[in-house]
Parts: structure tokens; C-alpha cells; sequence
């Protein structure tokens, strides 16, 4: 009797690693990436605030001629639109 392989259908162990190692690379690439986007869509939202604080202060030399002292007077409450950092004004 002749040997006959079973002609069995799924993975080789090769098949798999080589896959493994593919996504390995993808992540190693994305993660980078993804991170530099958070950082310039977190710097994006200080930068409105802080936009948001010097139209309040122009508003207030419009309305009184002066510049403020401190920032209390033109501060509001201002916060960072997307919540990722918590702005205070201390006198």
C-alpha cells in the first residue's frame, strides 16, 4: 500500500508567523503616527483656547481703551474646547 497524505485544509506554522510578522510591522509604523496626530489635534485645542482668551482681551481694549492687568478680567472660565487640558489663571 502506497502512503497517501491527507490533504488536510488550514495553516502552516510558516503561514502564520510570516502573518504575525506583517502585522508586527503595521503596528510599529501606525502607532508612531497615531501618536504625532493626538499631539497636533491636542496642541490644536490649546491653541483655540488660548485664541479664545486674546479675542476677550481685544474685545476688552475695544470696549475700555486699556489693556487689562491680569487675565481675570478677560479670563470667563475659558477651557480647552476638547477637554484635554484645564486651564487656570492664577492673579
Amino acid at each position: 500500500m502506497k502512503n497517501k497524505r491527507l490533504n488536510l485544509a488550514g495553516f502552516s506554522l510558516i503561514e502564520l508567523l510570516v502573518v504575525i510578522a506583517v502585522i508586527a510591522i503595521l503596528t510599529a509604523i501606525a502607532i508612531p503616527l497615531y501618536n504625532s496626530y493626538t499631539l497636533r489635534a491636542h496642541r490644536s485645542d490649546a491653541i483655540s483656547a488660548l485664541s479664545t482668551i486674546a479675542m476677550n482681551e481685544e474685545a476688552h481694549m475695544l470696549s475700555s481703551g486699556i489693556y487689562t492687568g491680569t487675565l481675570n478680567e478677560v479670563w470667563l472660565g475659558t477651557t480647552s474646547t476638547r477637554g484635554f487640558y484645564a486651564m487656570t489663571c492664577q492673579a
